[in-house]
């Protein structure tokens, strides 16, 4: 029982260390692109 159960928790920590990467690179992607339209709206005036 201890093994499963501390391959649960291994699994577990994982998922929601990948779910947050995901959300930060989701969230640094966002910014980039709003930096790239703004350059662009800036080069197009």
């Amino acid at each position: 029982g201890d093994v499963l159960e501390l391959a649960l928790v291994f699994i577990n920590t994982n998922t929601n260390a990948l779910s947050i990467s995901i959300k930060i690179n989701l969230n640094a992607l966002a910014l980039l692109a709003l930096e790239l339209i703004n350059a662009l709206v800036l080069a197009l005036n």
